[in-house]
């Protein structure tokens, strides 16, 4: 295999050892022992046979070249079957163990550099994942210009390899290759080499490409619409047989409960005796199960009569009473869809409110008949049909020229938005009058009418929004902003909610932008919708990277923008300050000799420029040199101490498992709005160790990511987005050392862990963010090496002291990072609260239904 285009590193990276670890199981039986990536080993051999065999008998090449031939198994299968096959690979010790017959045929070399001939294929077979992104790209350049056709693969989810440093979805790589003019063959399933294999091959005229693209893409349509509409139908029919069970256990805990049930037992025993049974029935324990969404729904949720009452009696007492302009484009909605989202308009409790139509050009015949009866059942509602279709970015423009009211409120034409949405905007405004923007929670709707997955958003997090769309459904922007960035922007479809939000907040203090912890729009999930399926509107990716490059260049701010891990969304890639600033990494144990074996280890594989590892043994985080703290591990000079200095804690028992590790954290710290910022842990098994931490309003502390997998984007993607969190604990965080001089913070020395999260909070307090980032990189090898205590440590939460609760008691009520109808219990994160933990402006919400 060729990682990366400098040999000498990676001939040691891809040694002995490296090999040894490729395994699989045997075929001769399950439960057989793995099989090492040898020769000899009858899996490998009858793999690389088939593959060749298909090969041949499908592409007939006369010459191929196998990039990242590791040790030839596919070279000479290829040869056996006649074909004038060649490898290549970065590892000398995988060239060594080619069999002598082909071993001259196989050589030592990168795929970044010419290949001295051109071929009819090239294979290369997950190779390219081992690559950094600049040579990924050089390396796919390179084989395209010496290729027929290039049969490739990589796995898209494959983290677990420490040695992956490029695992990418497989849209990024035929980017790369359409760069030099190769692109997918559709008609040639190349699922024998792994399910996401491709063969790519070169383009005649373009509209040929177009051509082969559109076709597939109908093919592709009309498949999936008969699986989704028969995946709608198998659906429905589980929303009602759950309705159903949930209504039995109800019913039947209903009755083991009544005052009837208890005064029978006797009855009922009696019975026993007289039918020889020797002892009465015994009701069975009720079962305990977590509550569900549709319950907390009910007791949370639910605007009864009370509710609708107080909340019609705070509007009163409003002295601002903004008008919303609720702009909705409409093209060929279900009939239905349509109604139901034009009645939950008309169902708003807050009246005033105007909804501006714009139908693009609908083909279906009953459109334009639904618009025209509401509009004349109630004169606040505006249509205006466009005579041509123009798509969902001019559509929305159409409407919102439509709007005279203060604010805009976005609505697609087959959504839902819950009747209090707009009260609780004109509550939010009338207590910040000068916001620009203010967002609400969400959670999608099914065909059958039940509500799932609520996305239950932290207040207002700007490095989230470039990860994400954040903001998406439902918010209010003050219609002036919007009108003074210009509406929606021409070329974003498929992300213009996003972009929009990114060019109205750019421009505003923060403080301006207002989130309500409350459920007030309901996404439809339907065939064709990216909350129906993820997959239905792919140009939405990369359109939203676009979309935040975009913002980037326009607020001149340096970074590069790139697909983030596990699908979770965006990842911004900050550039390292020139020069690299001076760091000062402490390395905390409770045991010195500990702490001065890490720093000699987390040295060796930290080629940082400027970089010094100091052994604080049982000292504080952050301990600065002086008398009994030597430095063990000095892998470049270090600068003088200066106010610039980035200081650097880390807890003994880390391995590097991303080279960049501090440069990514060096890189966050050069946004002068970041404060403090924090690395991922994994343990072995690849799971979140720790992590960034939320806090409950009563000082409670948890790690909600805690246990995450490698390959989870966790709860909504959060676990691979950089973010602003409430506090770090122990792990790996850095902190400017100017930073600490002003705040005055200085550690206690009794407990590191609760030091760490006093000075997020004064970080906070002073106006800076706190960042946790996923790529900067560590593993966990002993979670007690450090002798330190963390947040998982224990079965309950640890909680700040009161002093500190009472200190910091506007901070922790914010609950940045993490919202307040979640659990903060262990085992229960990301769960919906029981009850939440919203502030009492918000307490109009709940219903007698459930206790």
């Amino acid at each position: 295999m060729d990682p990366v285009g400098e040999p000498t590193f990676h001939c040691d990276l891809y040694g002995a050892r490296y090999y040894s670890a490729y395994e699989t199981l045997r075929s001769d039986g399950e439960g057989a022992p793995p099989a090492p990536y040898r020769w000899g080993e009858r899996v490998w051999e009858e793999l690389f046979a088939m593959m060749a065999t298909e090969i041949v008998a499908r592409l007939h090449p006369a010459s191929t070249l196998d990039a990242g031939c590791a040790v030839g198994f596919l070279v000479k299968s290829l040869r056996d079957r006649g074909v004038d096959a060649e490898g290549i690979d970065v590892s000398d010790f995988a060239i060594a163990q080619v069999p002598a017959e082909v071993r001259g045929l196989c050589r030592v070399g990168s795929i970044t550099e010419p290949l001295g001939r051109d071929y009819d294929l090239i294979t290369c077979i997950e190779v390219l994942e081992h690559l950094e992104p600049a040579a990924a790209a050089a390396a796919v350049a390179n084989l395209c210009r010496h290729a027929g056709a290039v049969l490739f693969s990589s796995t898209p989810d494959h983290y677990d390899e420490v040695t992956h440093v490029n695992v990418r979805p497989p849209w990024y790589w035929a980017g790369l290759f359409a760069r030099s003019g190769f692109y997918r063959d559709g008609d040639f399933d190349a699922s024998f080499v792994s399910p996401h294999a491709v063969l790519f091959r070169p383009a005649g005229a373009f509209s040929d490409v177009a051509a082969d693209y559109e076709r597939w893409y109908w093919e592709a349509k009309r498949e999936l619409a008969a699986v989704r509409a028969h995946r709608d139908h198998l659906h429905s029919q589980m929303v009602s047989l759950i309705r159903e069970r949930d209504d039995a256990v109800a019913e039947r805990e209903a009755l083991l409960g009544t005052k009837t049930f208890r005064l029978t037992a006797g009855l009922r025993q009696a019975w026993a005796r007289a039918h020889g049974s020797g002892a009465a029935p015994v009701a069975p324990p009720p079962v305990v199960s977590p509550p569900t969404y549709r319950e907390w729904i009910e007791r949370f949720e639910h605007l009864d009569d009370a509710g609708r009452a107080e909340l019609e009696r705070r509007l009163a007492a409003c002295s601002y009473r903004p008008t919303f302009s609720i702009v909705m484009p409409v093209y060929d909605p279900e009939d239905s869809h349509l109604r139901e989202a034009i009645d939950s308009v008309l169902a708003q409790v807050y009246p005033d409110w105007e909804l501006c139509v714009a139908d693009d050009a609908s083909t279906s015949p009953t459109v334009r008949p639904i618009l025209e009866e509401y509009r004349r059942r109630d004169g606040r509602i505006r249509v205006s049909y466009r005579r041509r279709n123009g798509g969902i970015v001019r559509a929305s423009n159409t409407a919102l020229k439509l709007a005279a009211g203060d604010y805009v409120v976005l609505l697609d034409d087959n959504d839902l938005l819950a009747p209090q949405a707009l009260a609780c905007f004109a509550l939010e405004l009338d207590r910040h009058p000068d916001a620009v923007l203010v967002y609400s929670d969400e959670d999608k709707i099914d065909l059958a009418g039940a509500r799932f997955q609520p996305y239950f958003k932290p207040p207002w997090n700007p490095p989230l929004l470039l990860g994400q769309n954040l903001i998406s459904h439902v918010a209010a922007y003050r219609r002036q902003d919007v009108e003074r960035v210009g509406g929606f922007r021409a070329g974003t479809e498929g992300s213009q909610d996003h972009d929009l939000a990114l060019r109205v907040v750019e421009r505003v203090d923060r403080t301006r932008v207002r989130h309500i912890p409350l459920v007030l729009y309901h996404w439809r999930a339907h065939p064709g919708s990216t909350a129906g399926s993820a997959g239905a509107k792919r140009y939405a990716v990369p359109a939203s990277a676009r979309a935040v490059s975009d913002h980037l260049a326009r607020t001149r701010t340096p970074g590069a923008v790139e697909p983030a891990l596990a699908g979770a969304g965006t990842r911004v890639r900050r550039p390292m300050p020139s020069p690299a600033p001076a760091v000062l990494v402490s390395v905390l144990a409770t045991d010195r000799l500990v702490a001065e074996q890490s720093a000699r280890a987390l040295a060796a594989l930290t080629p940082y420029p400027n970089v010094r590892f100091l052994a604080a043994g049982p000292e504080a985080p952050f301990a600065r040199p002086g008398p009994g703290r030597p430095a063990p591990a000095e892998p470049r000079a270090l600068a003088a101490l200066a106010a610039d200095t980035v200081l650097c804690s880390v807890v003994a028992g880390l391995e590097v498992i991303s080279e960049g590790w501090l440069e990514e954290l060096v890189a966050q710290l050069a946004d002068p709005a970041v404060g403090m910022v924090g690395s991922r842990l994994e343990s072995r098994e690849g799971r979140l160790v720790g992590g960034p931490l939320a806090l409950g309003g009563g000082g409670e502390i948890a790690a909600p990511l805690e246990g995450v997998g490698r390959a989870d984007g966790g709860y909504f993607g959060r676990a691979w987005l950089v973010h602003e969190v409430a506090a770090l604990g122990l792990g790996s965080v850095a902190v400017r050392s100017s930073l600490l001089d002003s705040l005055g913070w200085a550690a206690t020395g009794t407990n590191p862990f609760m030091d760490l999260v006093d000075l997020s909070l004064r970080v906070r307090g002073a106006g800076l963010a706190v960042l946790w980032t996923p790529y900067s990189r560590l593993g966990v090898a002993d979670a007690s090496a450090s002798g330190l205590p963390h947040v998982g440590a224990g079965p309950g939460l640890p909680r700040l002291p009161p002093a500190q609760v009472d200190g910091y008691r506007a901070l922790l009520e914010e609950e940045s990072a993490y919202s307040p109808n979640l659990d903060l219990r262990p085992g229960h994160a990301f769960q919906p609260a029981w009850p939440p933990r919203r502030p009492e402006e918000w307490g109009f919400l709940g219903g007698p239904g459930l206790p």
